[in-house]
């Protein structure tokens, strides 16, 4: 059963950049991914960042960068799945606002 997380809201700068950070643990196998494979294109990169610990297996945060450029009311959807594995654990919509032009 996939647990949906509370939507969040990040406002992108004035070229349509914007960052997510949603708290993940790698060592599960575990990763963040967009639920929808067309919408990749506006990730521009993907970092893990450990907090706290640096121990092997430490939970951290993965920060998304995104290239939104253009893109009006986005609405994004990220799931935390393993790789092999075709269904989520968890699922967490972002709504990413534009400035105004």
């Amino acid at each position: 059963m996939t647990r949906l997380r509370p939507q969040i809201a990040v406002t992108a700068d004035q070229h349509g950049q914007a960052s997510v950070a949603l708290p993940e643990s790698p060592a599960t196998g575990y990763r963040w991914e967009l639920e929808d494979p067309a919408l990749s294109r506006h990730v521009a990169g993907a970092a893990f960042a450990e907090t706290g610990s640096r121990a092997p297996g430490s939970a951290g945060t993965r920060v998304f960068s995104l290239d939104l450029h253009g893109l009006a009311g986005v609405e994004l959807v990220f799931v935390l799945k393993r790789s092999w594995e075709a269904s989520s654990v968890e699922r967490q919509g972002v709504t990413v606002t534009l400035p105004a032009p």
